[in-house]
Order: C-alpha cells, then sequence, then structure tokens
C-alpha cells in the first residue's frame, strides 16, 4: 500500500500563511517562535471520500528575539516592535487524491525585514497587508510503489506603508509549483528490514 505521508511535495497547506522567501515568516522549521495565539473555527461536511471545509483563524505572533534585540550576524534591535496578527476566512475541498482551497486574509502590523545598511537588516511593522491566494495539489499512484505529486499555490500579497500607496510584498513570488515522485516499498528487506524509500521533487518560483 502506498505511505501517502512519504510524499513531501504535495502538500495543498503547504505554507499558505508563509509564501515561499517571505522574511520573517514564522514557521517551526526555521527556528522561528510559535504564534502567541491561535484560534480557529471550522465547518467540515463530509460526503463519500470528499470532504469540504470552511475555516475562520485568528493569529497572532510576538517578534522573535532578534527582530528585538537584534544578534551578532546583521540584525539591528528594534525594541518597539509591536505583535502581528492576522485574519483568514479559508474555504477548501479534499478529495481522495487532491486537495484545494480559497483563502483572504487581512493583516496587522505585518513584521518585515527591511535593508538597514550593505550588511544588515531591521525588522519593521507595516501599517497593514492583506493576502489572497488559492492551491491545489495532487498525488497519484502509478503502479504498486509509485506516487507522483504536485502541487501548485497562487498568492497575491500586499502591503501598506504608512502614508505610502499599497505595494506588493517584495521578495514573495505570486506563483509557486512544485512536482515530485515518491518510490516506496516494503517487500524489499535492506538493513535488517527497513523499507525502500526514494524521493525527488522540483520547484519553481515566480
Amino acid at each position: 500500500m502506498y505511505k501517502r505521508q512519504d510524499l513531501e511535495v504535495a502538500r495543498a497547506e503547504a505554507n499558505s500563511d508563509c509564501p515561499p522567501q517571505r522574511p520573517g515568516c514564522v514557521e517551526p522549521a526555521g527556528g522561528k517562535e510559535a504564534a502567541l495565539l491561535s484560534a480557529a473555527v471550522s465547518l467540515q461536511a463530509h460526503v463519500g471520500g470528499t470532504v469540504s471545509y470552511t475555516r475562520l483563524s485568528l493569529t497572532r505572533r510576538r517578534p522573535t528575539l532578534p527582530e528585538t534585540y537584534g544578534d551578532a550576524n546583521s540584525h539591528i534591535p528594534n525594541p518597539d516592535l509591536r505583535s502581528e496578527s492576522s485574519r483568514k476566512l479559508e474555504v477548501g475541498l479534499s478529495l481522495p487524491n487532491a486537495k484545494g482551497a480559497l483563502f483572504v486574509a487581512a493583516d496587522r502590523d505585518v513584521i518585515f525585514l527591511q535593508k538597514a545598511g550593505p550588511q544588515a537588516v531591521q525588522a519593521t511593522n507595516l501599517e497593514s497587508g492583506s493576502r489572497v491566494g488559492g492551491l491545489i495539489s495532487t498525488d497519484i499512484p502509478l503502479g504498486e510503489f509509485v506516487l507522483l505529486g504536485g502541487s501548485y499555490h497562487w498568492l497575491n500579497a500586499r502591503l501598506r506603508r504608512p502614508n505610502e500607496r499599497e505595494t506588493t510584498v517584495p521578495r514573495s513570488p505570486k506563483h509557486s509549483i512544485k512536482g515530485g515522485a515518491s518510490c516506496v516499498s516494503d517487500s524489499v528487506p535492506i538493513d535488517a528490514g527497513k523499507s525502500v524509500n526514494l524521493t525527488s521533487d522540483v520547484e519553481a518560483l515566480w
């Protein structure tokens, strides 16, 4: 049987809140601090193998230690940083081999890294921001041991700085495509019974 968790590249929920290459984005794997407060209300409908849902989520996160107090590398301290807050409404559909979702979010006091010198950056609060996006993913079995997967993520992220016109988020790609393949076999024992698991993937951002 296929182990869906072995295919890491086909995740529809892959960072709708944290677009690729966005400075200051909170991800546990990146060593950032977790949100100070997170709450969500979700409604789901199950029909056969299909699940549809509507989710309203509220999050708030404090600045990290380097963002507030700086570090020995390149962060300049900013003790006046405020916590970042976000409200997001998301609707989605999950099928046996595919997922899709649309979301809209409103952000306040967005924490963003700004250049403060040739080799220095400083975290600052921007007045407000908004995100509208969608994502789809699928994983398709080929034969008994091969699983192909892919995902597409579209994001329109905009920021409004104080006394300035609304602009797009720098270094935040609008389109992200991921694809990959996973080969899993529990029937080929190696090293005292461990299974074979080979995964490859490719990603494009623009």
